[in-house]
């Protein structure tokens, strides 16, 4: 087994995504045959409907028990630099569950329950068995306070959360269980990350990046 990936499930999972149906014959580490889902998250918007779409990339062989990174809403991303990042993390077999800004307004606080609630769904709905949160600009930021915030939705928390910037990069890691094999997984995540970074985003990225996130569970 490649050592990118390692990045999805470290242990065999039970079934592949519940009622979202298997992916298409491919090998792992390829996104020739990714699917596009809506995915609706309960969240109560200023108009008053129930609910905000999400686009969820799912990669060839991903299962319940496998990574999400779910990409913070709002930011100004370089171009290019965020399709390249979900280019990269679905090569390395994690799915990729995109939030757009909520309606009404980015503040922090909405940009907050938003994505604790794509944890949420990531969790219950689609049964990830490891999420991590990863965002630019106000969006990146919302993530890290999320997760400093430690449990979020239901006692649930991001196993990590990404800040790339404007600025130096943050990083920022939680205590998982043990079986999610984050001491393995946490430098693979690093990998994938440097490999889409600009020379903004800090020539120290990696090193950084490997030292904040390998927390000792």
């Amino acid at each position: 087994m490649s050592r990118r990936r390692m990045w999805r499930a470290l242990l065999p999972a039970a079934a592949l995504l519940a009622g979202l149906g298997g992916a298409k014959a491919a090998s792992v580490g390829t996104t020739e045959y990714t699917q596009f889902l809506l995915v609706w998250l309960a969240t109560e918007e200023p108009d008053g409907l129930l609910g905000t779409p999400a686009l969820l990339n799912l990669p060839p062989g991903w299962l319940t028990g496998d990574a999400i990174a779910v990409l913070a809403p709002g930011g100004a991303w370089p171009e290019g630099q965020r399709d390249r990042l979900v280019s990269a993390l679905l090569d390395a077999g994690a799915a990729v569950l995109e939030l757009d800004p909520p309606r009404g307004g980015a503040t922090q606080a909405a940009l907050r329950a938003e994505m604790a609630e794509a944890l949420r769904t990531s969790e219950v709905v689609l049964g990830a068995g490891l999420v991590v949160a990863i965002g630019r600009g106000e969006g990146g930021e919302a993530a890290l306070e999320l997760a400093a915030g430690g449990e979020t939705v239901e006692g649930r928390q991001y196993a990590a959360a990404v800040h790339f910037g404007p600025g130096a990069p943050a990083f920022l890691a939680r205590p998982v269980p043990e079986a999610q094999g984050w001491p393995l997984r946490a430098p693979l995540l690093c990998d994938v990350l440097a490999s889409v970074v600009l020379p903004g985003d800090g020539a120290d990225f990696l090193p950084r990046c490997q030292a904040a996130l390998a927390l000792q569970q």
